[in-house]
């Protein structure tokens, strides 16, 4: 069975595990008209690959997801993902003098009451992002979550999650961020889920949309 995207629009059953206590329920998001998609990425010491414009997960010539140590070894993508830190093509992971502007959240995430990335609230035009705004990837590890030295990353688009530690659990915020591609265009961008449909981690859903002046 293929990453959650035929759940209800309720909520993902409860899965209780042990002693470990049991798994908050994350609450379905609509997307509205967002594009939904589903990045595997469950190595920590590797790096999986999104591209926007392509709106698909880089492959290898196995078919297979392509995992990396060091992204500089990949080209046309946008996001790299190691398990649930996000790294932009910005700062030094851009091998065009750091084209893309990093992220900058625009909503903040509320998992009680969690915004649409498709909401009023959450739209906004590129015109409206004044550059010194934008946050850069400067940092080798900002939220302590490597080691992994390969590419630095941004700390405020990794903090798209709670950990939740009595059931080792990662919970969506649902912040909605904007990011640049690599050809300098905006869009916003949504995590609403880390699990598939039997609860392995490792696959992150993405609600994300272009933005137009």
């Amino acid at each position: 069975m293929g990453p959650a995207l035929n759940r209800s629009a309720a909520l993902i059953s409860l899965l209780c595990l042990g002693a470990l206590g049991c798994q908050v329920e994350i609450p379905y998001v609509d997307p509205l008209d967002a594009t939904v998609s589903v990045v595997e990425s469950q190595e920590a010491s590797q790096w999986a690959f999104f591209d926007f414009d392509g709106g698909q997960q880089l492959l290898g010539s196995d078919g297979a997801p392509l995992l990396l140590d060091d992204p500089t070894g990949a080209a046309d993508w946008d996001l790299a993902i190691s398990q649930f830190v996000l790294a932009t093509r910005s700062g030094i992971n851009a091998d065009d003098q750091g084209l893309s502007g990093g992220s900058l959240e625009l909503v903040a995430g509320d998992e009680e009451n969690p915004p649409s990335i498709g909401a009023d609230a959450a739209q906004v035009t590129c015109s409206s992002l004044a550059d010194g705004d934008w946050q850069s990837d400067t940092d080798a590890d900002p939220d302590l979550a490597g080691p992994r030295a390969s590419v630095v990353h941004n700390e405020r688009l990794t903090s798209w999650f709670r950990y939740r530690l009595s059931s080792h659990q990662a919970i969506p915020n649902f912040a909605v961020f904007a990011v640049q591609d690599r050809f300098g265009r905006c869009l916003k961008l949504q995590v609403a889920d880390y699990y598939d449909d039997e609860g392995e981690s490792g696959f992150v859903m993405m609600y994300w949309q272009y933005l137009v002046d």
